[in-house]
């Protein structure tokens, strides 16, 4: 097995939690070392979500597959529908007024929900569209510096406590072994409680890094903006997450499509 297959098995054992401390070690130096492993790692922790995300529909999916072959057969799926569906469109057509009147205030509630529903503003399309980073277990501490301060951070930010993990991600001491993953999620921290004025520079500095993060902070950078209702920085950060095709990049477009309107 090469090298590039040992690192998908490994990486996909790590996103499993199914490596040991030794291996865990590893993965987590090579993430804050190897922009290739680190890019690596984010393409297929995106792709793994995605595939859990799709078996959350499988059981309805069997459902809908044992419901079809309940269904009568097509020939008398055939006669149903010349028995039961022109009688009633022989009467919705002799009813058209009482149908109109029915149907109308649907269709005005409908526009209504609609018209509420959409994001106006930039600070309407941010909390629209915002949601804190998944950190995927991220609270494996890196390196000997500050393990049990850092450990508690990860696992804080894990368990929804933003704000208290923020607060040691601030004092703890950040050196190449941590800073991306720190940044990463200090920023979203940071941002989540509307602090833009230190969220940038974290997002700022992992563009700078150039790691398997970059399309990431660009999109929490791009938020940032909006925000801040600095749309002109905003739609350029965006519109690169957009072509990039992977992480966010649909949501990009749908902001970018209310901005531009």
């Amino acid at each position: 097995m090469n090298s590039y297959y040992q690192d998908i098995d490994l990486i996909e054992r790590f996103l499993k939690n199914e490596l040991n401390q030794r291996e865990m070690e590893l993965v987590n130096i090579r993430l804050g070392t190897d922009s290739s492993f680190n890019r690596l790692f984010s393409e297929m922790n995106h792709l793994i979500n995605g595939i859990n995300h799709t078996g959350k529909y499988s059981t309805l999916e069997e459902k809908l597959g044992k419901l079809e072959k309940a269904l009568p057969s097509k020939k008398k799926r055939e006669i149903n529908v010349e028995t039961t569906i022109i009688p009633a469109w022989d009467w919705i057509l002799q009813n058209k007024r009482r149908v109109a009147a029915m149907i109308s205030p649907l269709i005005i509630a409908s526009i209504v929900i609609i018209h509420l529903n959409t994001p106006k503003t930039p600070s309407d399309l941010f909390s629209t569209y915002f949601d804190y980073y998944d950190s995927q277990g991220g609270y494996i501490y890196r390196g000997d510096t500050d393990k049990k301060q850092l450990q508690r951070a990860f696992w804080l930010y894990d368990q929804g406590e933003y704000e208290e993990a923020q607060k040691i991600f601030d004092r703890i001491p950040i050196n190449d072994e941590n800073k991306i993953i720190i940044w990463m999620y200090a920023g979203n921290a940071h941002l989540g409680q509307g602090n833009t004025g230190n969220a940038i520079p974290m997002f700022q500095r992992i563009i700078r890094e150039n790691t398997g993060f970059v399309i990431q902070a660009k999109w929490y950078l791009g938020l940032c903006y909006l925000m801040e209702e600095d749309l002109e920085k905003s739609v350029t950060l965006l519109d690169e997450v957009r072509m990039n095709g992977k992480f966010k990049s649909e949501e990009a477009g749908r902001i970018l499509n209310r901005i531009r309107k």
